[in-house]
């Protein structure tokens, strides 16, 4: 075995690597959009999420005056409803 020798700030520095790197995929993992996000995430008007949380389900919860919903929760929402959308096709 081979010793390697590293010296303080080296270890810190590394250490902070490593723990901001486990910050990112934690938030990742967990990652919160408000109703700009949740917009821009479904290429909508931040206006139109309301009528979607009321008449089409939307996982998104109202806190104060804005929505806040999960990422992990809308993608499992907008990929539910492609499953069920009837494909249409055009006889143009």
């Amino acid at each position: 075995m081979d010793l390697v020798v590293i010296e303080k700030n080296e270890l810190r520095e590394l250490m902070q690597e490593v723990i901001e790197g486990m910050i990112k995929t934690a938030l990742r993992v967990e990652e919160t959009l408000d109703t700009d996000g949740i917009a821009a995430f479904l290429h909508v008007s931040s206006r139109y999420i309301g009528a979607l949380v009321d008449e089409q389900g939307l996982p998104a919860t109202l806190i104060g005056k804005g929505y806040r919903a999960r990422r992990k929760d809308l993608e499992a929402w907008w990929d539910k409803r492609l499953a069920t959308e009837i494909p249409t096709t055009s006889n143009q």
